[in-house]
């Protein structure tokens, strides 16, 4: 499969300059703004206390707001009690009060849920129109490159909640976890999980099987699998008209079955593979748990239903050695 190389690069008006706002206000329109307004001045006209004196806020009062977080995730001042100090606080000078700023951050609120909100819903859901509103336009701002990833997303979360996941190897290891499609740091689309469920539900996407393929073999994706499968559709667009693409995946999601679907989606794909995954050939495997390892370097490979299955002898200042396997497409 031969793959053109191409650079992602935003798709707007070569001709007109962005300042930050604009470009803020390309994902967060005024439309998305006036619904936050509406849904949080609704969430905090009924849930105030008699004592508390609550002024609706605006949309201009609202982008401050959202300025003050960009500007806090800038600086990444840790302690709030200093936000506002004249004397180094990243908010000094900023047209939002500390107070009223204090006040929004308790009332924000994306979708006023009424007081028979459903426990234990999705905690997308409770993103409203944003959630969609945004989804839909990142795809229309960026052309992707040849070469794309999807990968983990970790989003920082340590209120109560029985769908925050624990990674202690991210660098973010609590909070609310994506799997996201991504070009050079953009973000394309993403979908949403949380412990046992994620936001594209269980349907199951069948791969055609070769037919020397044990016939017990379960011809689905995984759940895991199949977001990469759902998130690939965002490219149909670009795969109707020829374009072809190259994935980099890790061991969560690589095996040889997802490597054939996404061929005949016209996307190839690299990627590490975990032990167990289906159709590792146990010559590789028996390598990998051997108790001397290779000559660091070589190289060990196998064809598997047209998939090249690699094993790449390595080192690392932990782990001593250990073996790495590859899967990409063989054509």
């Amino acid at each position: 499969m031969k793959i053109p190389v191409q650079q992602g690069r935003p798709c707007l008006p070569s001709n007109q300059h962005y300042n930050p706002l604009q470009l803020f206000l390309l994902f967060f329109d005024w439309d998305l703004i006036e619904d936050i307004c509406n849904q949080t001045n609704s969430f905090a006209e009924r849930t105030k206390s008699d004592t508390s004196s609550w002024r609706p806020v605006t949309k201009i009062e609202l982008l401050h707001y959202f300025g003050c977080l960009i500007r806090i995730g800038l600086y990444s001042q840790q302690n709030q009690r200093y936000l506002y100090n004249p004397a180094g606080g990243c908010l000094s000078g900023c047209p939002l009060s500390k107070n009223r700023f204090e006040q929004i951050t308790k009332y924000i609120h994306f979708k006023d849920r009424g007081e028979n909100a459903v426990k234990g819903e999705d905690w997308w859901l409770k993103l409203g129109t944003a959630w969609t509103t945004i989804k839909a336009k990142c795809p229309r701002y960026w052309i992707p490159g040849s070469n794309l990833t999807v990968d983990e997303v970790m989003i920082k979360f340590e209120g109560r909640s029985s769908q925050i996941i624990n990674i202690p190897a991210k660098p973010i290891p609590l909070g609310f976890k994506l799997e996201a499609l991504a070009d050079r740091g953009y973000i394309l689309n993403w979908e949403a999980t949380r412990p046992g469920r994620n936001e594209g539900g269980q349907g199951k996407i069948h791969v055609p099987l070769p037919e020397d393929v044990d016939s017990t073999l379960d011809p689905c994706l995984t759940n895991t699998q199949a977001i990469v499968a759902r998130l690939a559709t965002t490219l149909n667009p670009y795969l109707s008209t020829g374009r072809r693409f190259h994935f980099y995946l890790d061991n969560l999601f690589v095996c040889w079955r997802l490597c054939s679907y996404l061929k005949g989606q016209g996307i190839a794909v690299t990627g590490t593979c975990r032990k167990g995954a289906c159709g590792i050939p146990p010559r590789l495997l028996a390598l990998k748990g051997a108790s001397i390892g290779l000559k660091w370097g070589a190289l060990q490979v196998s064809i598997v239903h047209e998939v090249a299955c690699f094993l790449w002898q390595d080192q690392s200042a932990v782990l001593g050695t250990y073996l790495f396997i590859l899967l990409y497409y063989f054509s």
